[in-house]
This record gives structure tokens, C-alpha cells and sequence, in this order.
């Protein structure tokens, strides 16, 4: 146990090194914080600044509405047409601006107005909102935003996220909110209790001493853990829509002996106006975590790899030359091995955990074509391997119903029932 908390803290701790350590700031950057929904309130914007030009906003969307209106309907009055999950009503949006993530460590937490190591993060208006299942989404509002090339815009927070653009979001760069081994963010399940089911609907089935965990299920159902002996352990349940209303994160891997499941990915949805931009070499990762790996003696199994999470784009026009990937963690390898690799920003599936000369392989996670994680293995006399995690959702919103997708990449496909399109709302 001593071994899976230091394990824990150091996988946090790369995390922490990972994406939001590094360099310094780019010049012109900036920290803004306050409490959750400071500028739902209909107050002003945290330090009154005005937009990133020098000159305030004139409060006007393309077809001439008030952005400050606060009447019912304000999302349709500002966007021309009704978003999924949030209402704009009683927001302040006089004061937002242009919103540019211009370096690889551009922080925003879904919990309250926070933008660090970003170009202008006073452009930002925020509030947390309830959707219809009672969950809570952290809203972010600009005038428009845009990921430069190289860089990204990592979420941090427990709550999913919402990204309105008055005008156009452009991702030139990337968008990450994935878990990270058993470190969830942007409403991913996590688990790190000894032999307990994954957390999140879509929970993979717990170990035991005789069997490994299964890895968590979206909309692909993770892999079952492998067994020495006695009943396996089913990956989770399927659950929610392919519309994305409410916007959930993934579930995460069920756990074993040492806990440690890989986390759910997150979840993140793009509004605007006018158009959504994914170019070629853009990127929108809520990809899932691979789970931990058993242990040396006997009953220490590995624990499974959480589900991809979800992604909601809408706009008018959508347009996606570069990735969009909700691909399931890999599941953790039984004995003293390899822990499950997490899902990466692509269609390539996250590998189970695979030492061979030490434990058995844990089961790789969904990918491209293939929404269902793998199951783990198991050697004679050798402690078992764990499932892989599931497929999570891609649903792409466009006023013809049909977003431009030259050149794109879709994990899961957009041959699948788990990458789906449909019309914005009028």
C-alpha cells in the first residue's frame, strides 16, 4: 500500500510538472482568479479591464443583439441559435474579449474564473451553471478564442467546461483535458480505493484478490479483468447520450489491490457564433488514464483504464482538419509490471500494461475504429491483468447538420455510433 500511495503522489506530481510547470511567462501574461460565477452576477468583469485591443466591446453579436441583455433567451440573442447544457441569462458579457492561449502551460480551471500563463485572460467572463440532471459546467465566456500554434489550453477543475465564443474559436493548437493515470480533471471518474468499483456511471467492475478490475465504459464498454480464479470483472455500463445533453466526463477503471484506477477523460464542449476551427495540427484530448499496475505477491491484480470522455462542438459552420480523440486508457498489468500507458491525442489505442517478464498484460484502450477496451490477460500462477477502457463521445453540431471534416481525425471514428452530428438548435 506504502508503494501505491508514493506511486499515487508521484504520478500527480508529473502531472503537476507535466502541464503546468515550465518555462516562464510569455510576455503579457496573466493570472486572473476569483470566485465561482464572480461575473455571472451581472457585475462587472474581475478588474474591469477592456478587451484585448484597448477599446471596449460594443456589445453587439454578429446580427447587431446585446451581449448584456440578461433577458430569457440570451443565449439565442447572442449566438443565433440555443446552445446545448448552458443559458447565458444574467451574465455580463460587455467587457469580454479576445481570449488567445499562446504557450504550451495556458491554464483555466472549470471551478472558477482562473486563466494562468495565458495572453489575455481578462477577456474572460465565467460562470457555473446547472444542466438539467442537476450536475454542475463551468462557463466561460470571450468574444472570441484562439489557440496558437504549439500551444494549449489545459483545463484543470473537477467540473466539466463550456467554451463560448461571441464570434469564432480557432484551435490551432490544442485543447487538453485528459486524465492522467488515476488523476481525473474536467468531470472524469476517478478511483483509488482498494478492490472498489470505478467512479462515474460507467465504473469498471472492482478486483478482487483473485481477479483484476475492468476497465470503465462510455459509450464503449471497457475490457473485463482477467481472473486466476472465481468470476471476472466486467467493464461498466454504457450510459448517456449521443446528443451530450448533459455533458458528462468519462468513468473511470474499476480498481484492485493497490486502487490507483485510470481516471475518466474529461469533458469539454465548444460554442460560438460563427465558426469552430479545428486546424491541421489542432487538437481536443479528453482522452481516458491507464490504470496502476498490481503488485509483487500473490492477489495484487491491476486495476483498469479509465474511458475516453467527451467532446460537443456547435456552431454554424464547424470545420476540422486536425484530431478530435476520446480514446480509453489502458489497463494496468498484474504483479510488480507496468502500469496501463494513458490514451494520447490521436487514433492509436493506449497499451494495457506489458512487462512480460514480470505479470500479466493488462487489456489496450478503445481507439479509432474499435470503441471497446480489451480484456486483460492472465498467465498460469501469475497475478492478473486488467481491462482496458472504453470509447467516450464525439458530437459535432452545425446548422446543415454536416461539419467539414477533411483531413480530420475522429477517435472514436466517425464511422461509429459514438462520433455523431447533428443541427444547432434555433
Amino acid at each position: 500500500m506504502v508503494r501505491s500511495l508514493n506511486l499515487r503522489l508521484f504520478r500527480a506530481g508529473l502531472l503537476h510538472a507535466g502541464l503546468l510547470g515550465g518555462a516562464a511567462l510569455a510576455a503579457g501574461a496573466c493570472t486572473v482568479s476569483s470566485t465561482p460565477g464572480a461575473t455571472g452576477d451581472g457585475g462587472t468583469s474581475p478588474d474591469g479591464a477592456t478587451t484585448a485591443d484597448g477599446a471596449t466591446p460594443d456589445g453587439a453579436t454578429p446580427d447587431g443583439a446585446s451581449t448584456a441583455d440578461g433577458g430569457d433567451g440570451a443565449a439565442a440573442k447572442v449566438l443565433g441559435f440555443t446552445p446545448s447544457n448552458i443559458d447565458l441569462t444574467g451574465m455580463d458579457l460587455s467587457t469580454v474579449g479576445a481570449f488567445v492561449a499562446n504557450t504550451d502551460k495556458c491554464t483555466i480551471n472549470s471551478e472558477q474564473l482562473q486563466a494562468t500563463d495565458c495572453a489575455n485572460g481578462e477577456a474572460l467572463a465565467f460562470k457555473v451553471m446547472t444542466q438539467s440532471d442537476g450536475s454542475k459546467i463551468g462557463v466561460y465566456v470571450a468574444k472570441s478564442i484562439r489557440v496558437e500554434v504549439g500551444a494549449q489550453l489545459v483545463v484543470i477543475g473537477i467540473l466539466p467546461v463550456v467554451l463560448v465564443a461571441l464570434d469564432k474559436i480557432e484551435l490551432f493548437g490544442g485543447v487538453h483535458a485528459a486524465g492522467k493515470g488515476e488523476v481525473a480533471v474536467c468531470g472524469g471518474g476517478t478511483q483509488n480505493s482498494p478492490n472498489t468499483k470505478g467512479g462515474g456511471p460507467g465504473g469498471g467492475g472492482a478486483g478482487s484478490t483473485t481477479s483484476a478490475a475492468g476497465g470503465g465504459s462510455y459509450c464503449g464498454i471497457g475490457g473485463a479483468g482477467a481472473v486466476e480464479s472465481g468470476a471476472a470483472a466486467t467493464g461498466g455500463v454504457a450510459y448517456g447520450t449521443s446528443a451530450l445533453s448533459p455533458l458528462l466526463g468519462g468513468a473511470s477503471g474499476g480498481a484492485s489491490i493497490g486502487g490507483g484506477a485510470g481516471a475518466g477523460g474529461g469533458a469539454v464542449q465548444l460554442v460560438a457564433a460563427t465558426s469552430v476551427t479545428v486546424a491541421a495540427g489542432g487538437f481536443v484530448h479528453v482522452g481516458g488514464g491507464g490504470g496502476i499496475f498490481g503488485g509483487a505477491s500473490g492477489g495484487q491484480e491491476g486495476s483498469g483504464g479509465g474511458s475516453g470522455g467527451a467532446i460537443l462542438i456547435e456552431s454554424p459552420l464547424v470545420t476540422v482538419a486536425g484530431i478530435l480523440a476520446a480514446n480509453g486508457g489502458g489497463g494496468g498489468e498484474g504483479a510488480l509490471g507496468n502500469s496501463g500507458t494513458d490514451a494520447s491525442a490521436d487514433d492509436k489505442a493506449a497499451l494495457g500494461g506489458n512487462d512480460v517478464t514480470k505479470g500479466s498484460n493488462g487489456g489496450n484502450g478503445s481507439a479509432a475504429a474499435s470503441v471497446n477496451g480489451a480484456a486483460g490477460a492472465v498467465t498460469a500462477g501469475v497475478t492478473a491483468g486488467a481491462g482496458g477502457g472504453g470509447a467516450g463521445r464525439i458530437r459535432i453540431n452545425t446548422k446543415s447538420g454536416a461539419a467539414t471534416l477533411t483531413g480530420a481525425t475522429l477517435s472514436p471514428a466517425a464511422s461509429t455510433t459514438c462520433a455523431t452530428q447533428g443541427t444547432v438548435k434555433p
